[in-house]
């Protein structure tokens, strides 16, 4: 078996990113409710220094698949761009029968709207936003290898300044 060799700094921004998950999610609760109260002031506090965690994961993963010594294949992106459309699909899924349409229907003796169920699994449950960006990211990766290699440096640093 092939050790990776490990990039140490990108592990610990990874960990400080999923902290950061869990710091959001445990905020939430709070910034949701009580408005003005000292909670609410706390939980906001708490959520906004945050809210960095999806950038760090976007940048962490850009600065992998982008290095040049990434190995790169069309194969590989299709792979994982169906992985993340399986994901996709069973979480919304999921989410729509559970929150927007079998069972709320039940429960409020309401009928089951197809159309309702259609336009909530295709747009994902409020945090599976996430899912279009990432294969949204593997789609453009081509272009972004393209853009960013030795040749280009010139143009990079133009569209920077």
């Amino acid at each position: 078996m092939k050790k990776k060799n490990k990039i140490i700094y990108l592990d610990i921004m990874r960990f400080i990113a999923c902290l950061f998950v869990i710091m959001i999610h445990t905020s939430a609760g709070y910034v949701l409710k009580d408005y003005g109260s000292t909670n609410f002031y706390v939980g906001n506090i708490f959520d906004s220094l945050a809210q960095i965690a999806v950038p760090l994961f976007v940048m962490i993963s850009g600065s992998l698949m982008l290095d040049k010594n990434y190995n790169f294949t069309n194969e590989k992106i299709v792979k994982h761009i169906k992985k993340l459309i399986i994901f996709f699909i069973f979480w919304s899924l999921l989410y729509s029968i559970i929150f927007k349409a079998i069972i709320p229907a039940f429960i409020n003796n309401d009928s089951f709207s197809i159309r309702k169920f259609i336009i909530y699994f295709i747009k994902g449950n409020y945090h599976l936003w996430f899912i279009y960006m990432i294969i949204g990211m593997y789609l453009i990766l081509p272009l972004l290898r393209l853009w960013v290699n030795k040749k280009n440096v010139k143009y990079v640093r133009y569209f920077i300044i």
